[in-house]
């Protein structure tokens, strides 16, 4: 539901997602941090780590990883392009 229009603006609406009750909004609130790349990011999701859901803590210490790195996560249009480039193929 969130697409891919990832802006800094939503940062905190991200961070608050991340309290939510249900494990799949938490996971998804760590991929939109890690897709923005934000590194303010790194504390709340860090957080994560001890998160109920294992899902959401392995996504949390890959996330976070990438944002300490300096990088980021990359959206499916993104990744595609990558893949796309990496076997010299065109849309």
């Amino acid at each position: 539901a969130l697409g891919e229009n990832y802006k800094s603006h939503y940062y905190d609406y991200f961070v608050e997602l991340l309290k939510d009750t249900d494990w799949n909004v938490r996971f998804k609130a760590v991929e939109a941090l890690g897709k923005l790349g934000d590194k303010r990011a790194l504390e709340p999701i860090t957080e994560c780590f001890n998160d109920k859901s294992a899902n959401v803590r392995r996504k949390s210490i890959e996330v976070a990883g990438l944002i300490g790195a300096g990088e980021r996560l990359l959206t499916q249009k993104e990744l595609g392009k990558k893949i796309l480039m990496k076997n010299n193929l065109r849309l």
